[in-house]
């Protein structure tokens, strides 16, 4: 018999060498595809088991690529990561939300820890931040109770109260609302120990912006502060008794223009200064008598229209000649 043409064995050759790439390409494609299955398995039930203890750090195996393994998934998984992802974080704002890294080095996590005693004698019960499996700080959710007394239960971070949180404490009183940095910062509403009850906004540990206090005997505020003092334009001030004062305060007193009106009837409109009536105002008595002029520390010292001669000292709005009918005396002018 003849040799077998050397183009036959060419193409025989060829045709196995093909052959063998294309199983070889199939092994594998099978084999990387059951990697992925197997670390996108793992990976999920890890998640499952991380979301019902509320941690969301998750490490990838170090073969894995994240980006590259979201493009050849077939099976839907990675979108049930991406989705759970944005509902957590929207959901619990306060919780660390889902970090994924292939860092096996310095490998973080939230993790929820049972009560333990801190060096304070406070004991806490809640989310920690845990480097490397040492616990390293408090962040995210937690119970805290104080060895002085009293409670707080909201949102930590970096150790310091953070968020929006609860805080009781022995004397009966509470506050509800935004923390930043350890100190109420934000809205929020307070119940003091005397009973008298605070709504409104905070920063740095006080009242700042606008807030509404109430009293058990009736009295209440509404207006404006800064360091937790009454201060502002347009506030409302209402006493036991029905007094009310509608007006200007600086620094807890009554100050600049306002309205003050007595359980009795009496009504002052004017200037004041200090908590006292100072400046131009107008008197108005239970009985209706009107009395206009200045005021030096709560006493009328000027009169104008009605009663005997009194000291006359003009202020200083009184002594502008724009004003009609006031003004200082003109040269050859009639008084």
């Amino acid at each position: 018999m003849g040799s077998t043409p050397h183009w036959i064995l060419r193409q025989t050759r060829q045709y196995l060498f093909l052959k063998f790439l294309a199983y070889s390409a199939a092994v594998l494609q099978l084999q990387l595809q059951n990697i992925l299955s197997q670390a996108d398995q793992s990976l999920f039930s890890k998640l499952k088991k991380m979301d019902a203890a509320g941690i969301y750090i998750l490490q990838l195996p170090e073969y894995l690529n994240f980006k590259s393994a979201a493009s050849k998934l077939k099976n839907g998984t990675i979108g049930t990561l991406t989705d759970l992802f944005q509902r957590k974080t929207q959901a619990d704002p306060i919780r660390r939300p889902l970090a994924i890294t292939n860092d096996a080095h310095n490998v973080e996590e939230n993790r929820l820890r049972s009560e333990c005693r801190l060096p304070s004698g406070d004991r806490y019960t809640g989310y920690w931040r845990v480097v490397n499996g040492r616990y390293v700080t408090r962040e995210g959710w937690g119970k805290c109770q104080y060895a002085t007394g009293g409670t707080y239960e909201g949102g930590w971070s970096k150790g310091k109260r953070h968020g929006h949180g609860t805080r009781r404490w022995p004397d009966g009183g509470k506050y509800s609302g935004d923390w930043k940095d350890d100190k109420k910062d934000g809205k929020g509403k307070e119940t003091f120990k005397d009973g008298s009850k605070y709504d409104g906004y905070w920063k740095d540990n006080n009242r700042s912006g606008y807030g509404r206090i109430t009293y058990p005997d009736g009295r209440e505020y509404m207006g404006n502060w800064k360091d937790d003092s009454r201060h502002g334009d347009g506030a409302t001030n209402i006493w036991a008794d029905g007094g009310r004062y509608t007006g200007s305060w600086v620094k807890g007193k009554r100050s600049g223009r306002g309205t003050m009106k007595w359980a009795d009837g009496g009504e002052y409109n004017g200037d004041w200064k200090g908590d006292v009536r100072d400046g131009y105002g107008i008197y108005t008595s239970p009985k209706g008598k009107r009395e206009a002029g200045n005021w030096q520390n709560n006493k009328l010292v000027t009169i104008t229209g009605g009663g005997g001669p009194v000291p006359y000292m003009a202020s200083w709005d009184e002594c502008q000649p724009s004003v009609p009918g006031r003004g200082l005396p003109q040269f050859g002018a009639r008084r």
